[in-house]
Order: structure tokens, then C-alpha cells, then sequence
């Protein structure tokens, strides 16, 4: 049985229980929950570090992991929808305020809490479902 699911430390967390189907019962709700868990372990270690550190891109086996992390690459090969996984990525990026670049427009997503990310979360989370795409394929 494919297992995929939220790491109890974050699945408990009062502000992102309600982002994860609890019990998921088919691939979908699995999906959900696979890249959700993702997000909210990147948001707890990285996206709060601000700035990344220098030591975090000394090598291309560290860039490519921080680019297309083994959690995601594991989602892919058990059937979920790549599409739905790296457009909740995406959408769930936040802008870097500390980030200057005449190329790159900010996109003007920000959150200091995790009540705020999760609503950023639940907003990327409807949005895609919108669009027709599902976690599952």
C-alpha cells in the first residue's frame, strides 16, 4: 500500500489539520496529503530561514535536490499528477522581501505565521481543484 502521509509533528499543527483528508482512502486524498506534508516541512525549515544560507547551494547535487526534492520525484512515481504537485509548489512559493532583481517580479506572497501560510495553502489548494487538475492521475 502506497503511504503518504503528513509527518504527525505538522499534521497536528491546529493551522494545517484542515489542509489534510484524514483518513485518505484512495490516491487522490494521498497525493493531497504527500505534497501538503512537503510544503509545510519546506515551510518550517527553509521559507522561515529568510535569505538562504550560502553552504545550501555548494554543490549541484544540493542544488538539484532544492530544485526537485526526492519528496516530490517519490509523489510522481506513485501516480500523482506532476502538474498538480509543482502548480501547488508554485503557488505556494513566497516572495523573498530581502530578493532585489529587475528580472523577476514579485509576486507580492507573503506570511509570517503558519495561520497565514495555511490560507495561502487552502487558496492554492482551490485554485488548482478549479482549474481541473487533480492530485491524482
Amino acid at each position: 500500500m502506497l503511504v503518504l502521509a503528513a509527518p504527525p509533528s505538522y499534521a497536528d499543527e491546529a493551522a494545517f489539520k484542515p489542509l489534510l483528508i484524514e483518513p485518505a482512502k484512495t490516491l487522490t486524498d494521498r497525493c493531497r496529503n504527500g505534497i501538503v506534508a512537503h510544503r509545510i516541512e519546506k515551510w518550517h525549515k527553509r521559507d522561515h530561514l529568510g535569505v538562504p544560507q550560502p553552504s545550501s547551494f555548494d554543490s549541484v547535487e544540493k542544488i538539484m535536490r532544492d530544485m526537485a526534492p526526492e519528496a516530490i520525484g517519490r509523489l510522481e512515481d506513485n501516480g500523482c499528477d506532476p502538474r498538480y504537485l509543482w502548480g501547488f509548489i508554485g503557488c505556494t512559493a513566497l516572495d523573498d522581501p530581502n530578493f532585489k532583481s529587475e528580472k523577476i517580479v514579485s509576486r507580492g506572497v507573503t506570511a509570517d505565521t503558519d495561520e497565514e501560510m495555511a490560507v495561502i495553502m487552502k487558496t492554492c489548494i482551490d485554485g488548482i481543484a478549479n482549474a481541473g487538475v487533480s492530485p491524482a492521475l
